[in-house]
C-alpha cells in the first residue's frame, strides 16, 4: 500500500502471480487490509454475501473477486485499486 499525501490517494497492489491474497474491507469510511481473512474478522459482520452464494451453489466455487463475507473482496492476482477518501470501495 502507498499513500500519496499530495494527492491524498492510496494505491494498493497485489502480487502477479496471487502467491500472498490481499483482502480488503470498508467499514464506517476506515479500509481495512490485511493478507488473512481471519485477520479482518473482528472488523467486518458476519453477513453472507448472496452473489458469492449463488457462484457457490452454481458453478461450486466462488469467484476471485468475492468472498463468502458481504463487503469483504479479495483483490484479484497483478491487479492495482486506487481508493480516495469519500469513495465507496
Amino acid at each position: 500500500m502507498i499513500w500519496d499525501q499530495q494527492e491524498k490517494l492510496l494505491s494498493g497492489v497485489r502480487d502477479p502471480f496471487g502467491i500472498k491474497p490481499l483482502y480488503v474491507i470498508e467499514m464506517d469510511k476506515v479500509l481495512y487490509f490485511a493478507s488473512e481473512m481471519k485477520s479482518l474478522y473482528p472488523t467486518h459482520t458476519k453477513n453472507i454475501h448472496l452473489e458469492a452464494l449463488h457462484h457457490y451453489l452454481t458453478y461450486q466455487y466462488v469467484s476471485e473477486l468475492y468472498t463468502m463475507q458481504e463487503m469483504l473482496y479479495k483483490i484479484p492476482p497483478c491487479h492495482i485499486f486506487y481508493k480516495y477518501p469519500g469513495e465507496a470501495m
